[in-house]
């Protein structure tokens, strides 16, 4: 413990130097200066002087580049205004993780702007002013325009970069000087661009054109970019976005158009909606402006929608990119399903991300892309239009239930077995228009499904399906076509009929007019609850011995509950429907369902009515035999008429003295059985009632129990940590074990 006093104490902690925060400065570069005046090796060592820690180790620190976690507390022990070092600070969201960001002028920016993990520095300005400006910490920031100097980020001596922790402002931590490092000019002069002078907006704006101007392998937008690159190589990039480009939006406009015609010249083969693509994606930083780049793609687009069919039209498939999940669906305009199921079905070829095919193997998400040469490929296939007139048109603007069954058609596209009748590159699949020839069967014995549904005046799904089921033989007829025979036709109209035959016949509508004939008891072969049918088909000899006509004029019994099956319940005898027999037990009916599951009661179908009954004397013999029975009684009555505590119950249980049974939905006792379980249990001694009537403590007495005097008499109960239980005599041989002791002691 420290004898110094605290006054003297508070003031050993205390700063030498409070050097004034300039304009151009953030924290972690205030920082830097003060930890240099004050004589301090770097950054880190200024911040244990200060005393700044976490209070959690999940709590995210107030700058970027360094763990400041308590702005207050700072500012009292630099001696500067909490507003100015608060408008210094960046915060971070989150502590870890790769998709952390800061606050910045009042949006959430993604940390891959900034240099967080390095410093770069301009070695003129850090002799001259020796200070570090906040436009350094910007990867966009890659040259100093006042001495038109290359911004350094490594250190010519070590070759490592200069970490913000544990170097000083002048020093790499290997104790190289870092202002006296050689500086490379730059090539060309540009315009100066400070961006701590830019709006959001303008930054924002910087990003867009810088990254259109990267041209990332994937074809998507990513600030990761900006890391992977080298200040010289940046700056050779993106030196030429002019200030004027970021102020006004023609100028941007203009810029941007620019740099979308040079992206769809670049890869013509993918379609103009690749070079958007970045565009599309935003930078999810301000929604207004991702909706501002979103009416720049849109209007870009639709002036540029000719010269993009041309070029599709006439460039042969040469895309050797790797494109993302997003990008290629963002190209195809389709969701992340539908782009998976074209890999699925081979349209599309997917690769890991080392380039080998990935249709085989199933890699991460992340590491999933599209092959470039593969969606090249289906765009020249998509381009080639052949206006046909015969044939069956099948586009492709929804996706319904035969999604699939359109998918598989750009397979046959591929196959040049189908053709193009219109598509629009700039819109994606919604536009495309594909013409389906249909051929003719050639042998005059065959029929198509719609030729056969014609003459059966029936649908065709439902003749679909009858062949499927295989009431009517078929053969396969070119790709997903069925063809039958005449003489199979005819058959199958010998041996079956429709419902819808029926009704004409009857000259009546065919809506309840199966289930009528079921209520006759003529059972379906084929139907919706049958096989998955979409109309019931009977076999034609058992409903021609009906009399259809009395049949179509009785009373349609239904399976929906209606009023008149009670009253056709009423008439048989004895039975009672399953809401009746809920109401004679008392019962709910997810209760009842489970009676009968367990086999307590048997219902009773009646196929004549379509209806399940149950036996009004079982329910009785089930009432007298459980619920109307005094030899038993309920547990759940057990406490309340009984008075018997939890802890005695568990007791008796564990001594196996009673057995409960069920009824199916409570469990019941005998009352005998329980009442000489009682008994029993008063004749006997937990480990706390022998306690309390010897004297001793529990831990003794579970010592005697496991190894001396009341080992042969002590009852196991449980499992696990089993619970004890003592007959009476335990109590006298424990005190004549404890006198034995006794005298044992005092002899000795």
């Amino acid at each position: 413990m420290s004898t110094l006093p605290e006054t003297l104490i508070e003031h050993t902690r205390q700063l030498l130097f409070h050097p004034q925060p300039q304009d151009f400065e953030t924290l972690p570069g205030y920082l830097l200066r003060v930890a240099d005046l004050n004589c301090l090796q770097h950054p880190q060592e200024l911040l244990d002087f200060l005393e700044q820690k976490a209070e959690t180790i999940y709590r995210a620190p107030l700058t970027p580049q360094l763990g400041v976690y308590s702005l207050g507390t700072l500012a009292q022990q630099l001696k500067q205004p909490l507003e100015k070092i608060v408008a210094m600070a960046w915060p971070l969201d989150i502590r870890v993780g790769k998709h952390r960001r800061f606050l910045y002028q009042g949006l959430i920016w993604p940390l891959e702007l900034l240099r967080h993990d390095y410093r770069a520095w301009c070695p003129y300005c850090l002799s001259e002013r020796s200070m570090h400006r906040a436009d350094w910490d910007w990867h966009l920031s890659t040259c100093c325009h006042k001495h038109q100097t290359i911004l350094l980020d490594r250190c010519p001596a070590c070759f490592k970069r200069v970490s913000w922790h544990y170097a000083s402002l002048h020093r790499c931590s290997c104790g190289f000087p870092l202002h006296t490092a050689q500086s490379i000019p730059v090539e060309k002069h540009y315009d100066s661009i400070e961006i701590c002078t830019l709006t959001t907006t303008e930054i924002q704006r910087y990003i867009t054109l810088a990254l259109l101007i990267l041209k990332t392998p994937s074809g998507g937008i990513s600030t990761k970019s900006l890391s992977e690159i080298t200040p010289e190589e940046l700056n050779l990039k993106i030196g030429q976005i002019s200030i004027q480009s970021l102020r006004d939006h023609e100028s941007f406009y203009k810029a941007i158009d620019f740099h979308l015609e040079e992206r769809y010249r670049n890869e013509p083969t993918l379609g103009p909606r690749y070079a958007t693509a970045p565009l599309a994606q935003g930078l999810k930083i301000d929604t207004n402006f991702d909706q501002e780049l979103i009416d720049i793609t849109n209007r870009w687009l639709a002036r540029d929608k000719v010269i993009s069919e041309i070029h599709i039209q006439t460039e042969s498939p040469q895309s050797q990119k790797n494109l993302t999940i997003e990008v290629a669906g963002y190209i195809l305009n389709v969701s992340h399903y539908i782009l998976h199921r074209l890999i699925k079905k081979k349209v599309l070829v997917s690769v890991s991300e080392s380039g080998c095919s990935a249709n085989t193997a199933r890699p991460s998400r992340k590491d999933l892309f599209v092959s470039g040469k593969s969606l090249s490929q289906l765009q020249h296939f998509l381009a080639q239009k052949n206006p046909a007139t015969q044939g069956q048109s099948v586009s492709f603007d929804h996706y319904g239930i035969d999604f699939s069954t359109r998918l598989n058609l750009l397979n046959d596209l591929l196959e040049s077995k189908v053709t193009v009748v219109a598509y629009n590159p700039c819109i994606g699949l919604p536009s495309l228009q594909l013409m389906v020839p249909i051929k003719q069967v050639e042998n005059s014995n065959f029929l198509s499904v719609r030729e056969a549904a014609k003459i059966l005046k029936i649908y065709p799904d439902a003749i679909y399906r009858v062949a499927k089921s295989g009431l009517l033989p078929y053969s396969s007829h070119l790709v997903r076509q069925i063809i039958i025979d005449v003489e199979d036709l005819g058959k199958f109209h010998q041996d079956f009929i429709f419902t819808r035959e029926i009704a004409d016949r009857l000259n009546c509508t065919a809506t309840n007019l199966a289930d009528k004939i079921i209520s006759a008891g003529i059972n379906p072969v084929h139907g919706p609850s049958i096989d998955g049918g979409l109309l019931y088909v009977f076999r034609r000899q058992e409903v021609e011995t009906l009399d259809l006509v009395a049949v179509s004029q009785s009373r349609y019994q239904s399976r929906c509950g209606r009023g008149h099956k009670r009253q056709l319940a009423s008439q048989v005898p004895n039975l009672l429907l399953p809401s009746d027999a809920c109401k004679f037990l008392s019962i709910k009916p997810h209760q009842l369902d489970r009676l009968c599951q367990f086999g307590f009661l048997t219902p009773i179908r009646k196929p004549s009515v379509g209806l399940s009954y149950l036996d009004k004397t079982e329910l009785e013999e089930y009432l007298a035999s459980y619920k109307n029975n005094n030899m038993f009684i309920r547990i759940d009555d057990i406490k309340l008429k009984m008075r018997i505590s939890t802890t005695l119950w568990n007791d008796l249980v564990n001594l196996e003295r009673v057995r409960s049974i069920t009824d199916g939905i409570v469990r019941y006792v005998y009352k005998d059985q329980l009442a000489e379980a009682i008994k029993y249990r008063s004749t006997i001694f937990s480990t706390k009632q022998l306690s309390e009537a010897t004297g001793l403590c529990k831990a003794i007495i579970r010592w005697e129990a496991k190894y001396g005097c009341l080992a042969d008499i002590v009852i196991r109960t449980g499992n696990g940590s089993p619970k004890l239980f003592f007959p009476r005599s335990a109590v006298a041989k424990l005190r004549k074990q404890r006198n034995h002791l006794s005298n044992a002691t005092k002899k000795s």
